[in-house]
């Protein structure tokens, strides 16, 4: 009979347990329809890509409700995260090497420095430089410096001085509008003098020519140095010097002579 007891009340309790179960499943299931609809009217538009839903599991059931999220604007993010690079597709290849004229290709320019009557390019070896490189047909190769050249350049009169300056500061001018032309003009010029070259070289480095400078003034030295001379030893005994002078008045008293016996 206890056992019997036992198990009707066991029974009751598991009972009344499912009932207060299906009776709060029963009020959240209808709380979270009245939540939706009111979400279904606040955006009443259908969303033109569904929304994941936002599963709320309470006990055994699950509820789904619609969940909204922000999505920020294409003009709001980083214009370098939407830039990829394109990998499938190498960089593009380098430009083509200048071409060599005649006299580059024929060696000429070599055979001429050997010998010394190249023509060394005005720009190579200035601080600006020879643009075209390899393709220059005047002489690159250097060590063009002659030490009986630099010696033989003459300083010109004035009027020629200001005639050369002119030129070159005109040519100089046309290297942006016309640098081929420019530069053969300029290389005419060069040849024509050593001291136009050397002009055109201080001009190109950013300073003036030291050959356009007035020559310093020599002035003759203050004094010449003398060979040192040893001084001459005194004598150990020197005579008594006496001094001259116009009215002779004795010896002094203290090389005075000795004095006369008196009373005899």
């Amino acid at each position: 009979m206890a056992l019997s007891a036992q198990r009707g009340r066991q029974a009751d309790g598991e009972s009344a347990t499912s009932r207060s179960s299906s009776q709060s499943s029963g009020w959240f299931e209808a709380l979270a329809e009245d939540v939706a609809e009111q979400l279904r009217e606040l955006d009443p538009e259908p969303a033109l890509h569904p929304e994941p839903a936002l599963q709320v599991p309470v006990g055994n059931l699950v509820s789904r409700a619609t969940a909204h999220v922000a999505v920020a604007p294409v003009s709001a993010v980083a214009p370098w995260a939407l830039q990829k690079p394109d990998l499938r597709y190498p960089p593009p290849p380098p430009p083509n090497p200048p071409v060599f004229t005649d006299k580059m290709d024929n060696a000429n320019v070599s055979a001429d420095h050997k010998n010394g009557t190249c023509d060394p390019c005005v720009f190579f070896n200035s601080s600006r430089g020879c643009s075209k490189g390899t393709a220059c047909r005047f002489c690159h190769l250097g060590n063009h410096i002659n030490l009986d050249k630099v010696k033989a350049i003459q300083r010109p009169r004035k009027q020629t001085r200001d005639k050369y300056k002119t030129v070159v500061q005109k040519l100089l001018q046309q290297m942006e509008l016309n640098p081929d032309k420019a530069h053969e003009e300029l290389q005419a010029e060069a040849n024509k003098s050593s001291y136009v070259r050397k002009l055109l070289q201080g001009y190109l480095d950013g300073n003036e020519s030291m050959l356009d400078l007035e020559p310093l003034p020599q002035f003759p030295m203050a004094y010449s140095p003398m060979p040192f001379r040893p001084p001459i030893p005194t004598p150990m005994h020197q005579p008594l010097v006496y001094p001259v002078h116009p009215t002779y008045l004795g010896p002094p008293p203290h090389v005075a002579g000795p004095m006369p016996l008196c009373g005899r």
